[in-house]
């Protein structure tokens, strides 16, 4: 008989996956408090960066289509390790960019491993979490990244404050993570497919194996699910604010005449406003899936919606005023991050066990389409428009994203009991099976 994961080893896992998180999200967003300086020294602008962002999400997002299907075939560990060195090392080695196309090729490179370790994170938890654990522990990984974002932000833009220069954030935030991936290789158990379904957990715990195994053609069965193809549409028009975020440093300097210090303050406000929201949305939003699954997707449409009208407020109707502006930032990036960890549940509690790293991949790739898109047209709209309205047209999205989620909440739960029956199902053939 096999033991199943104790408390101790679920904690030890997410710990380390979070902390792996937090710096490859870091990497992504250092550009966004150096723009300036990387425009000055390589004589681009703002819609040459916005061009490179699109590539560097877009070409990571393909790549996890391929890590999402082998999560099911791989050791899901050393996938996740060799997403995070493929991340790290050319991040590192931006430092010694000598001109813009190698900065440029360096960054793209960075962003495989990035896309490449999104599909693992979420196969594990499905797996580690039944779905009365999920939405915690999603709201954890997801909060994650708003605080790898945050990080980035804000090692880069004091470290510019300091006069240390826009290079050495790079290799500050790649180096940890070349000792935090090895712990996580050496110390950490290896997952059994299956082990958190309430149908099979026993039978997973007795030693028997869970039978599935993701084909090609059943991508094709993915999009049929209801659940599924809403929360792919939504994660496009979602993701274009965020994606468009790299721009709000420099609106804060530039459109409302902070400084360099004081605006990376504000964006860490609103990033800790985005983990707030991520966590307490993940706390609510897990209570109202064991009441009713319907109410979670209710609750992440209209905080969605309320989000997108906080964020539009810092553009055009606030006074320009540090904590005013910071206090909204903070209020509105917490109702738009309550979105976050219930999307991510909602898809665990429809996808079957081989089916959830081949999901998120999809997933992903829709999410980084809308997140790559809001980069470029926001980089455009900058440089054709102004940094506002750019901004301003950015978040007006978060309004049908919300819609689109509103609308998802008809199936959900039709949708949960579907997986539910599968597994009992499935449950049934492995024991007929064992003799």
């Amino acid at each position: 008989m096999k033991e199943q994961l104790n408390t101790a080893s679920r904690f030890a896992i997410i710990l380390l996956m979070a902390i792996n998180i937090i710096f490859l999200t870091a990497d992504k967003n250092i550009i966004g408090a150096v723009l300036i300086q990387v425009e000055k020294e390589f004589g681009v602008d703002t819609a040459d960066i916005g061009l490179m962002s699109l590539l560097f999400t877009l070409i990571g997002a393909a790549v996890s289509i391929i890590w999402g299907y082998y999560t099911d075939k791989v050791d899901r560990k050393k996938l996740f390790a060799l997403s995070v060195f493929a991340a790290e090392l050319p991040c590192a080695l931006t430092y010694f960019a000598p001109n813009y196309p190698v900065f440029f090729l360096l960054r793209i490179i960075t962003g495989i491993g990035v896309g490449a370790s999104f599909p693992i994170v979420f196969s594990l938890l499905g797996d580690i979490f039944d779905k009365r654990g999920r939405t915690l522990a999603a709201a954890i990984l997801t909060t994650c990244w708003g605080i790898g974002g945050l990080l980035g932000v804000m090692v880069a833009g004091y470290s510019l404050a300091a006069g240390l220069g826009w290079r050495l954030p790079f290799v500050m935030i790649a180096v940890p993570n070349f000792i935090f991936i090895a712990i996580f290789y050496f110390a950490t158990p290896s997952v059994p497919k299956g082990a958190s379904e309430d149908a099979l957990k026993e039978l997973i715990a007795r030693g028997l194996r869970y039978p599935g195994i993701i084909k090609i053609k059943d991508y094709i069965r993915l999009a049929k699910i209801k659940t599924n193809l809403l929360l792919f549409i939504q994660g496009l028009a979602g993701n274009l604010p965020w994606g468009a975020m790299f721009l709000l440093i420099k609106f804060l300097q530039m459109e409302r005449g902070f400084d360099v210090s004081k605006a990376t303050t504000i964006y860490g406000i609103f990033g800790a406003g985005a983990a707030t929201g991520g966590v307490i949305g993940g706390l609510i939003g897990g209570k109202l899936f064991v009441m009713r699954p319907m109410y979670q997707p209710l609750l992440s449409g209209i905080s969605t919606i309320t989000g997108a009208l906080f964020t539009l407020s810092i553009l055009y109707f606030v006074p320009n005023d540090f904590i005013v502006v910071a206090l909204t930032g903070f209020f509105g990036a917490a109702w738009a991050s309550i979105t976050g960890a219930n999307i991510r549940n909602m898809l665990l509690c429809v996808n079957r066990p081989e089916d959830r790293g081949p999901i998120f991949s999809i997933f992903n790739l829709t999410d980084s389409v809308g997140f790559g898109i809001g980069e470029y047209i926001a980089g455009w709209m900058a440089v054709s428009l102004s940094l506002t309205h750019a901004l301003g047209i950015s978040f007006g999205f978060w309004v049908p994203c919300g819609i689109i989620i509103l609308i998802a909440a008809i199936f959900f739960g039709g949708d949960v009991e579907n997986l539910d029956k599968q597994m009992q199902q499935t449950a049934r053939e492995m024991e007929s099976a064992s003799g």
